[in-house]
Parts: C-alpha cells; structure tokens; sequence
C-alpha cells in the first residue's frame, strides 16, 4: 500500500468537499477536482491490484 497516494487522496477529498461548500457541486473547479480525485483512486485501486500478484 502506498501511504503517500492515500494521504494525497485524503487531502484531494477534503478540498473537493470545501470546494463544494464554497462553489456548489456542479462548478467548474469542482468537476477537476473531483476528476483529480477519480484518478487518484483508480491509481491506488490499481498498485493495491498489482501488489496482490
């Protein structure tokens, strides 16, 4: 498990909920950050995959 990639993705997360908070869920900025997020999680379901084999 990648300890750096979870805490990126913690640090991700809690700006998209401030950033939804501030500007609302469909804004602009929401969408990347959220966009950022996805990628993030699909990096880590993908090394915690790869570690298994």
């Amino acid at each position: 498990m990648n300890g750096s990639l979870d805490e990126k993705i913690e640090q991700v997360r809690i700006e998209m909920i401030q950033t939804v908070e501030r500007l609302g869920m469909t804004s602009k900025e929401t969408i990347e950050i959220s966009q950022k997020l996805d990628e993030l999680i699909n990096q880590s379901i993908h090394q915690k995959n790869t570690a298994k084999w």
